[in-house]
């Protein structure tokens, strides 16, 4: 049987510049390269960059669907083979209140073309990340080493699991020296969720400090496409092959 819902994935942060939208935007390369059909959906509506990320400047955006502009279908914009994005709008999105955005949120769930939409959030929690959340069969948030990030992540987590106990949620610990460090930076995490939380967070992996991502951010250029055989590129692939299983084992049931 396959199920006609797309997977849903929600990419959150608890702080600010850790790196989530490079992250989500070349996972979101890499299982399209592995055969799954991706839609990925700006929602940040403090500083959409899924498009700068890509290279692209899409005509219509996320605006023109709340606003009643343009269709879902019309603001899709091809990135690359399997790979769609519909972009956010950076400015004033105050027009944007609660209600119309979970219909946004609702219709382009229910756009059933995807195997899979992913969704950038802005970090912190608000409304429009709580929304985000609801609808996510797995929600990853995006850790650093530095202790800011894992406090804050852990204030996101604890938010998350007091609102919606059963959701799916996992680490991705990024920007670190090496897989030790990745390590320590997960059970740093951990000991604070197990005294407080009384639970366990399963980490996804890890990404390493690369100076080609950040060569790559400032030439527009996907890292996992220009620098496939990167040290980030790699652990890249290998988390977005256990994702990929993820979307794969929902789809097929």
């Amino acid at each position: 049987m396959i199920n006609i819902k797309p997977y849903v994935v929600s990419f959150c942060s608890g702080k600010k510049s850790v790196g989530k939208s490079v992250v989500a935007a070349n996972i979101g390369y890499m299982l399209a390269s592995l055969g799954n059909k991706i839609l990925m959906c700006d929602v940040d509506l403090l500083s959409p960059t899924l498009h700068l990320i890509y290279g692209e400047e899409p005509l219509m955006r996320i605006n023109d669907i709340y606003t009643g502009n343009s269709s879902i279908s019309a603001t899709i914009h091809s990135v690359s083979q399997n790979l769609s994005l519909i972009a956010g709008n950076s400015g004033d999105n105050s027009e944007v209140d609660d209600k119309r955005f979970r219909k946004c949120l609702d219709e382009i769930i229910a756009y059933d073309d995807y195997e899979s939409i992913i969704f950038d959030c802005s970090f912190g929690v608000n409304d429009n990340v709580i929304e985000c959340i609801k609808l996510s069969d797995m929600i990853i948030i995006l850790i650093s080493d530095e202790p800011g990030s894992v406090i804050d992540g852990y204030g996101l987590i604890k938010t998350i699991q007091k609102i919606m106990p059963s959701k799916d949620i996992r680490i991705i610990v990024n920007n670190v020296i090496d897989k030790e460090d990745a390590d320590e930076t997960e059970q740093k995490l951990n000991r604070a969720t197990a005294h407080f939380l009384s639970s366990e967070i399963s980490s996804l992996g890890f990404v390493p400090y690369d100076r080609l991502v950040k060569s790559s951010i400032m030439r527009q250029e996907l890292l996992t496409h220009f620098h496939p055989n990167s040290e980030s590129a790699i652990e890249l692939k290998k988390i977005s092959k256990s994702i990929s299983e993820c979307i794969k084992s929902e789809i097929y049931v």
